[in-house]
C-alpha cells in the first residue's frame, strides 16, 4: 500500500489477501498488479483508493 509499506506483497492463488492493521486515519491508495496462469504479468494493475475516519467519540466511551 502506497505510503504505508515500500515492498510488494506476494501471494499465490491460495491465499488472496494482503492485511493493514493499525492504519491511522487519513487517505490510502491500495494497488494491485496480478498474473495470470501463464505466469504473464498485468503490469497496470488497478488502485483502490481507501479513507479511514477516526472513530466516534460515541465509540471511544467506555
Amino acid at each position: 500500500m502506497k505510503d504505508v509499506s515500500d515492498e510488494w506483497v506476494y501471494v499465490n492463488s491460495s491465499q488472496r489477501v494482503a492485511m493493514y492493521t493499525n492504519l491511522d486515519p487519513g487517505s490510502y491508495t491500495f494497488h494491485v498488479i496480478g498474473s495470470n496462469n501463464d505466469g504473464v504479468w498485468n503490469m497496470e494493475g488497478t488502485t483502490l483508493n481507501i479513507k479511514i475516519i477516526p472513530p466516534s467519540p460515541e465509540l471511544l466511551k467506555n
